[in-house]
């Protein structure tokens, strides 16, 4: 904050020291802002799990596109205090809160940048009637099959038990996710939904609005004030489906184990 006020009040606020301003806070925002999305599958006050886990990566310049990678629930993870573990399961893990949100957001931030090497900025999260909640506040989503209300995506998001399984229902999840997104096309839409979230109770973002004001700043300059949501690109981490023999249950259990060289190539390509 020094450089800056020294820029501000030294210069005399000239053109000189505005461009210094827009260069110094440029080169000084974070090369990615990384927002992690969870999906809650809470029901009352029972301990939930991650039913939805993405993130969404954002990089400063227009070199890489915006990348959104879905984590499938079932991937094996092994870490050094629960062990093997489904990925959904950390957010179940710890102490419980006071909040109607009762999933542990740290252990499975944690969990996926261990995983995906990145450092995760933010966070939202929101349950089934939360989610619900905000489609039908946004009037809707619009996708390839139709418009759809809160209850009938809510029942998109959630059916795994269809033709292509869990991993068509990914696909459908990212594609509603884009498509509200997109329903959000000026500042006053931004801050009427985001009120709405924070306010009920079956949602949550966390974020420093600082950083996000900074990065977001970086971003408008370094894609040249021009983005569109067609630059935005979609990645599965890749693996197959195996039952593997887990010590903690006594028995094969079924997991996704992801393709490591597939992995590291997904974050050197898109993800650095």
């Amino acid at each position: 904050m020094r450089i800056i006020k020294w820029i501000l009040f030294g210069s005399g606020i000239g053109l000189g020291g505005i461009l210094l301003l827009a260069a110094v806070l440029y080169l000084t925002a974070p090369a990615r802002y990384n927002f992690l999305v969870i999906g809650s599958d809470q029901r009352g006050e029972e301990r939930a799990r991650s039913d939805v886990l993405m993130l969404i990566s954002v990089p400063k310049t227009g070199k890489k596109p915006i990348t959104v990678v879905t984590i499938p629930r079932d991937s094996l993870i092994e870490q050094p205090e629960y062990g093997m573990q489904k990925i959904t399961h950390f957010y179940a893990f710890g102490e419980r809160t006071d909040s109607e949100l009762f999933g542990n957001t740290a252990l499975t931030t944690s969990v996926v940048e261990e995983l995906l090497d990145v450092h995760v900025d933010g966070t939202f999260e929101v349950t089934f009637d939360g989610f619900k909640n905000i489609v039908d506040k946004l009037g809707g989503v619009d996708i390839s099959s139709g418009h759809l209300n809160g209850e009938e995506a809510l029942a998109v998001v959630r059916d795994r038990y269809r033709e292509g399984g869990d991993f068509a229902r990914t696909d459908d999840q990212r594609e509603i996710l884009l498509s509200l997104v997109g329903k959000v096309k000026s500042y006053t839409d931004f801050k009427n939904i985001y009120a709405y979230i924070q306010l009920q109770s079956l949602s949550r973002i966390r974020w420093s609005k600082f950083a996000v004001g900074h990065f977001g700043y970086g971003f408008v300059l370094g894609h040249k004030f021009h983005f569109s949501t067609a630059d935005i690109h979609e990645e599965v981490l890749a693996g197959a489906g195996d039952y593997v023999y887990t010590p903690e249950f006594g028995k094969e259990l079924y997991y996704w184990v992801l393709d490591q060289a597939a992995l590291e190539k997904l974050k050197e390509d898109y993800l650095e």
